[in-house]
Formats: structure tokens, C-alpha cells, sequence
């Protein structure tokens, strides 16, 4: 019987000792003492591969990765450096099914879930191996029927692998479709977006590149490629990320000063043609003297 066989029947037989007795708990002790066992003994294993795979030796690497993932099939990291080496040994379709349960296996533990580094790594690792499959047409329609049939997050990373097998297939327009499928079926997913504006912007599809760097940017503000990004394609980061033509402009008009229109100016001023009285402004012209009082008394 094999140790993880052994780990899950006692484990069972404690739960159902556990059950008859409440008092009756020393077998549990000892399944999770085993089962911690064949953790070590996965990671052990891992380790010896990782030496392997960083010397080239992936005949080796994928030996010891497979080896590992006996002791602890939930070990994402042994599935992604068993994508990776497979992939190195040209066997696509073995690298496939690799990418396929690291990503699958990174959902059930919490050290998975919050590594995004891998999760895209072997995002792309996966594009890049059905790229060089013989059957990759047969891999492109799976992953389009998984896409049409899910939805949201689930819909949105079969779109974004469509998108990079499209991308290494040099089909820029096929590509930016399903970045953009990903985007809007997962719009919180900061590497979804980022990824999206990026190659917009390498394609010099600004307008594009601008809404889906501001995306990238509501989701994750400190990210500097993002931040470098949006400046180049004329966005100002900050918390209104306006236009740069939206921002304050200085006083002076645009293109050559204009002439001073005299005419207008009089007018303005009370300054026009006529008398020199009308010319003086209503301000300062002085008032009328008043007339001198007639005399009441009759003259003689």
C-alpha cells in the first residue's frame, strides 16, 4: 500500500474511532503525524528535482517532481516544475496536463490561491505548450469550449490562454478579442488587464491601451510598469487619472497672440468717436456747475 493510501486510511479509521468514542482519541494524533510525514517526504523529493531542473537535467527534474507529486498530490509546485520540464523535453502533451492540475490543485490550499506569480507563470506555460503540441488545433478547441461553457473567472482564464496561444501564433487581432473576453468576464483580475494594456500599447492601440491600463491601475496603483505605461500613452496617474489635455493649462491661448482690437477697446471704455466729453469716461467727467439762484427782489 502505498504511504498516501496509508495516510487517508488512518485518518478514516480515527474519524470513525472519533465517532464511537469522543474520549477515544489517540489514533488521530498518529494519521496527522503521517500524513505530516508524507508532506516532508513530498518536499524532500521536490527539492532534489529543483536541484535537477536548475542544472538542466529535466529527464531527472520531471523523475523527482513525479515522485514528489505520489507523496502529495496537491503540491502546485511540483505540478508547475513538472509542466516546466516536460515542456523542456518537448513531450506537450504530458506539459499540458501538468500546467492543467497546477492550476486545478492551487484552488484547494491557501498558499496557492494567493500565488499569483505561478498561477500566471503556468498560464503561460500552458499557452506556450499547447502552441507546440502536434494536436494544438484539437487543444485550441477544447480550451474555446471550456471558455463558451464557463463563466466569469472561470470563462475569463480559458479566454486569456486563448488570447496568449493567439499572441504566440503572432494573430494580434485574434489575441486582443480574447484579452478583451478576459477582461470583461474577470474585470477585478489586475494581470488580466495589465497583460491586455501592454500589449495594446506595443501594438500602438492607444485607446485601447488607455482602458485597460486605467483598469489595471483601479485594481493595483503601485504596480510601476503600469504606472510608466499609462505616462507613455498619456495618462496621468493619480487618484482621478485624468487626461493630460484634462489637467490645468497656463493662461496664455494656444498659437500666436492676437492682435488688440483698438475699436473694442474704446467701445469697452466709453473711449469712442465725439464730443471730448463722451470721450471721457462716465467716472471722471465732472458735473455741471450749478445755475445761480435769480433774484426774487424787484429792481426798482
Amino acid at each position: 500500500m502505498s504511504r498516501a493510501r496509508r495516510c487517508i486510511s488512518r485518518v478514516l479509521v480515527a474519524a470513525s474511532v472519533s465517532t464511537a468514542a469522543t474520549l477515544a482519541l489517540p489514533p488521530l494524533p498518529l494519521a496527522l503525524t503521517g500524513c505530516s510525514d508524507m508532506v516532508t517526504f513530498s518536499q524532500q523529493d521536490r527539492d532534489v528535482a529543483l536541484q535537477a531542473y536548475n542544472q538542466g537535467d529535466y529527464a531527472r527534474a520531471a523523475g523527482g517532481f513525479r515522485a514528489a507529486l505520489r507523496q502529495d498530490p496537491r503540491d502546485y509546485m511540483s505540478h508547475y516544475y513538472l509542466g516546466m520540464s516536460t515542456l523542456q523535453l518537448g513531450s506537450y502533451q504530458q506539459s499540458i496536463v501538468a500546467f492543467r492540475s497546477c492550476l486545478e490543485t492551487q484552488n484547494v490550499t491557501l498558499a496557492g490561491k494567493e500565488d499569483d506569480a505561478i498561477r500566471a507563470k503556468a498560464l503561460d506555460g500552458l499557452a506556450q505548450a499547447i502552441v507546440k503540441s502536434d494536436a494544438a488545433d484539437v487543444e485550441v478547441n477544447k480550451v474555446e469550449q471550456a471558455a463558451r461553457s464557463a463563466k466569469g473567472p472561470a470563462a475569463a482564464r480559458e479566454f486569456f490562454v486563448l488570447a496568449k496561444v493567439y499572441r504566440y501564433r503572432k494573430l494580434p487581432d485574434m489575441a486582443l478579442d480574447y484579452y478583451n473576453h478576459a477582461t470583461l468576464d474577470d474585470p477585478k483580475n489586475f494581470d488580466y488587464a495589465k497583460e491586455y494594456g501592454l500589449y495594446c500599447e506595443q501594438l500602438q492601440q492607444t485607446a485601447k491601451a488607455q482602458e485597460a491600463l486605467r483598469q489595471a491601475y483601479g485594481i493595483n496603483p503601485r504596480d510601476t510598469e503600469v504606472i510608466q505605461a499609462l505616462q507613455r500613452v498619456g495618462v496621468v496617474p493619480g487618484p482621478s487619472l485624468r487626461s493630460k489635455a484634462d489637467l490645468a493649462q497656463p493662461p496664455f491661448p494656444k498659437g500666436p497672440i492676437p492682435e488688440l482690437d483698438i475699436d473694442k477697446v474704446k467701445e469697452t471704455f466709453g473711449l469712442g468717436g465725439g464730443s471730448a466729453d463722451e470721450a471721457t469716461p462716465a467716472a471722471n467727467r465732472t458735473a455741471p456747475a450749478a445755475a445761480a439762484p435769480r433774484s426774487i427782489i424787484p429792481r426798482d
